[in-house]
């Protein structure tokens, strides 16, 4: 049997831990690392796979309890075997999915021995049980003891090598302090570990710096969730702002459409026609003038046309027109192409007067004439109600993008 693959989701000081060791097949795979680099604890998770976590582990100090994990793949003569370890008093071992229960005796099929400590004596022994065992023998010395743990260890010739340690012991214990090296070294190793344990936390100020990481951790995401907020609502006082300017100006241009609220709705194009107009009218009213003067100048003709009533007493005069009738034929017929054009002026100031709007008389016509004080109102007028409408226009515009 061997280990293809260990991973520690959540154990000991291990998060999201994985060591592969499928390419290692058929040689020797050597894990190394500096002191606090975790492989008493990889060797721990090793046993508490095999043989179950224990209840009072000390491995939580990360991950609780609950969250313990160990997940590990074997393989013996070709099969492979993956399974998960949870920390529970009964059905602790699951399949590869964390959840389908798997039977210890699976488990012992591959790896047959039952007892952690027969384990530990073989394949976990760590560095302090290397050290007491030695002791144990040395003490003992017992040749059995020696044999069972040359078998258990792996060591071949180890009387010969307890021999040259005991050689070596007496050098180092000697009387003479001077030459007495172990002393000096097991109080550095003393004072090491002083040191160590001063700079070791404890469980509960780790758990108290956890806590406090956590509480800064939650703080930092309330104050991130207000300043987004502040922000949101300064840019909605922006957002205010703004429309409260445009709702000022729309109620300035409010009070100044209510000055005009009774005049007429006029078409778009009214300040165009307006100018055409004023323009027409112009020049209409100049050829009223114009055919006002002609209708007088005519009347001025005719009633200056008058037939004689004494005919007798102008004989002479007679006779002077009778020898003028040239001149007196194109005097009729002036008279007749006067009259004409009289009465078609008269018409055609008719009909511009009905064009206009007025009544058809011919005697008011000269008091239609616009004055240029009035020309020049009207077209202020015309000029500032397009105006008017066209920045109430845009502001209702305005209004209605900021909704």
């Amino acid at each position: 049997m061997r280990f293809e693959a260990i991973n520690l989701p959540a154990y000991g000081p291990f998060t999201n831990a994985s060591l592969n060791l499928k390419e290692g097949r058929g040689r020797l795979e050597v894990v190394y690392g500096p002191n606090e680099a975790g492989k008493s604890s990889l060797l721990r998770a090793i046993s508490d796979f095999l043989f179950g976590i224990p209840g009072q582990t000390g491995d939580n100090f990360v991950h609780p309890y609950g969250n313990l994990r160990i997940r590990a793949t074997l393989e013996r003569r070709g099969q492979p075997l993956e399974c998960v370890r949870r920390k529970a008093t009964t059905k602790s071992l699951r399949a590869g999915d964390d959840d389908e229960v798997v039977s210890e005796e699976l488990l012992r099929s591959f790896f047959p021995i039952e007892s952690r400590d027969v384990f530990q004596a073989m394949f976990g022994l760590d560095a302090e049980r290397l050290q007491q065992g030695g002791e144990e023998l040395l003490k003992g010395q017992s040749e059995f003891g020696q044999l069972l743990f040359s078998a258990a260890a792996g060591i071949a010739g180890l009387h010969d090598i307890l021999k040259k340690l005991a050689e070596d012991a007496d050098k180092l214990f000697k009387p003479r302090a001077s030459t007495a090296t172990l002393p000096r070294i097991l109080d550095r190793l003393k004072e090491s570990k002083d040191r160590l344990r001063q700079a070791q936390v404890s469980l509960t100020d780790w758990n108290k710096l956890q806590e406090d990481y956590q509480k800064a951790r939650d703080e930092i995401a309330r104050l991130e969730s207000e300043i987004l907020l502040k922000v949101s609502e300064a840019e909605r006082y922006k957002r205010i702002q703004i429309s409260l300017r445009l709702l000022g100006r729309r109620s300035e241009l409010r009070d100044q459409l209510r000055t005009v609220e009774h005049a007429p709705i006029l078409r778009d194009s009214f300040a165009a026609d307006h100018q055409r107009a004023a323009s027409d009218l112009i020049i209409k009213t100049g050829e009223v003038e114009g055919s006002a003067s002609r209708v007088d100048e005519l009347r001025g003709q005719v009633e200056a046309i008058v037939q004689p009533s004494d005919l007798l007493t102008r004989e002479q005069e007679i006779l002077y027109l009778y020898q003028d009738a040239g001149a007196r034929t194109k005097a009729a017929s002036d008279r007749d192409r006067l009259q004409t054009e009289l009465r078609q002026a008269e018409l055609e100031m008719i009909e511009k007067l009905r064009a206009l709007g007025e009544p058809p008389d011919l005697d008011r016509a000269a008091n239609l004439v616009v004055q240029t004080a009035d020309k020049r109102l009207v077209q202020d007028l015309s000029t500032s109600r397009a105006r008017l409408e066209s920045e109430a226009r845009n502001s209702r515009e305005s209004l209605t993008e900021e909704k």
